[in-house]
């Protein structure tokens, strides 16, 4: 499990009605403003040191050599399926039919061919904690009150529960708070992202790490730290 920051802003193209969403990957103590910080984990059933895609890609070494950006341009779960030993899991059948009934049902003008990732390990618990005060929220307290869950990458969004069901419709998956994702007693996600609650902000700028941890059903406990991320009040 990776956690990291992301920018995302939105743009709205009135004269076409349209939104346009542009996120980058926030470097280590790089600024951000709260109405565009995105905190952004990943998941994956091994590690990155097992990941090898050729002769030209050996992910850990291209991470710990300063290259901490690859987990927001290539997940470890979307290169996997790249290696020689792809180290995937066996398909769940009743899971692949569902999505395979979502996502060819769909109304689309095109197709596209997309690896699409998911799994099957029920999770319990998902808190937010910072390594330093954010307003009234001491270090290390939960900040799960402050966010929402925002999004998921695409040909992704959606939510398998633990009895397998799919849900799809976007009122019921995003903009909803954390507590309302865990009543769907769900899945872990192959990567998912949070924003922070509508009218939140800061009064000065904070340098601090996020950290995400999650907890499944059957105990296991899954942690992983942000770089270090200096949040800015609100543009006004």
């Amino acid at each position: 499990m990776w956690a990291f920051n992301v920018d995302k802003t939105v743009s709205k193209d009135f004269n076409y009605d349209a939104v346009s969403i542009e996120r980058k990957y926030i470097g280590n103590k790089q600024s951000v403003s709260v109405q565009k910080y995105t905190l952004e984990f990943t998941t994956c059933n091994v590690d990155m040191d097992v990941v090898n895609y050729g002769d030209s890609l050996n992910y850990k070494q291209t991470y710990e050599s300063g290259d901490e950006e690859i987990l927001f341009r290539h997940p470890v779960y979307d290169v996997l399926r790249f290696c020689a030993n792809s180290m995937e899991d066996a398909p769940d059948k009743i899971i692949e039919a569902k999505l395979s009934d979502y996502l060819y049902n769909r109304k689309v003008t095109r197709t596209v061919l997309r690896h699409v990732d998911y799994r099957t390990t029920p999770i319990k618990d998902i808190k937010i904690t910072a390594s330093a005060d954010i307003n009234d929220v001491k270090a290390g307290e939960s900040l799960n009150e402050q966010f929402l869950v925002d999004e998921y990458p695409s040909f992704h969004n959606f939510i398998i529960t633990s009895n397998k069901d799919l849900i799809t419709d976007s009122k019921k998956i995003s903009n909803i708070t954390i507590d309302q994702y865990l009543y769907y007693r769900p899945m872990a996600p192959a990567d998912m992202r949070f924003r922070f609650v509508g009218g939140f902000d800061v009064k000065a700028p904070v340098e601090t790490t996020f950290t995400v941890e999650i907890t499944t059903f059957d105990g296991h406990v899954l942690k992983s730290e942000t770089p270090l991320v200096i949040l800015t009040p609100r543009a006004k």
